[in-house]
């Protein structure tokens, strides 16, 4: 249960990197153009407030995790403060069993990357064209997207929303390498944070409580 809670929790907290990150490249290429920029940071607005609400579910699905599991040993937790073991110890040791399955999670996410990178970049699209959508005004015209020479005829109009994005984000292999590296950097710390906060406080605290009862 837990390790299929934590696949849920990255890959959703890890989409939404990747997304964010992909558009904080857009905004920092010098050839767009002014009123499109200003509508990627509208849709990134949109992808922060997201973000915000999965870490606030994140922080209480894994507490609540936490709390669970510390609740349903508590025979165990018991006994071993009555054998005279430092609560540090047991806390230690529950936060060591959660991390080994943390661990192979991060294995596994991270050579799934390594072997579908490909699929992740059609995804990463797929979700900027379902969230750009739902945002009234997109241009499609190439001299509203980027900065192009005021003098030339011809005007390209690029028909769908995902066109656009895939003539955007036609990074290279590299660059799609370096966004989906640092957006596991960034969840892995995120996660890992919580985990380690989340066992630390509950664990302590029913410890802590345990010993004032008995």
């Amino acid at each position: 249960m837990f390790f299929l809670l934590l696949i849920v929790l990255f890959t959703t907290l890890y989409l939404n990197n990747t997304l964010i990150l992909s558009l904080a490249t857009l905004e920092t290429q010098p050839l767009i153009s002014d009123s499109f920029l200003a509508f990627l940071t509208k849709l990134n607005q949109r992808y922060l407030a997201f973000y915000q609400v999965m870490i606030f579910v994140i922080v209480v699905l894994v507490s609540l995790f936490c709390f669970g599991k510390t609740a349903y040993r508590k025979q165990e937790i018991q006994q071993t403060i009555k054998s005279g073991i430092s609560p540090f110890a047991l806390i230690w040791s529950h936060l060591i069993e959660s991390f080994l399955i943390f661990s192979s999670l991060l294995v596994l996410f991270f050579i799934f990357i390594l072997l579908f990178q490909v699929f992740l970049e059609k995804i990463v699209i797929h979700f900027h064209v379902v969230m750009t959508e739902s945002i009234q005004g997109f241009p499609y015209e190439l001299e509203k997207i980027m900065k192009t020479d005021s003098t030339d005829p011809f005007v390209i109009r690029i028909t769908n929303t995902k066109q656009v994005f895939e003539y955007l984000l036609y990074l290279s292999e590299e660059g799609w390498s370096r966004l989906f590296l640092i957006a596991y950097v960034q969840t892995t710390t995120v996660i890992g944070a919580c985990l380690i906060s989340s066992h630390v406080c509950f664990s302590w605290f029913y410890i802590y409580w345990q010993k004032k009862k008995s």
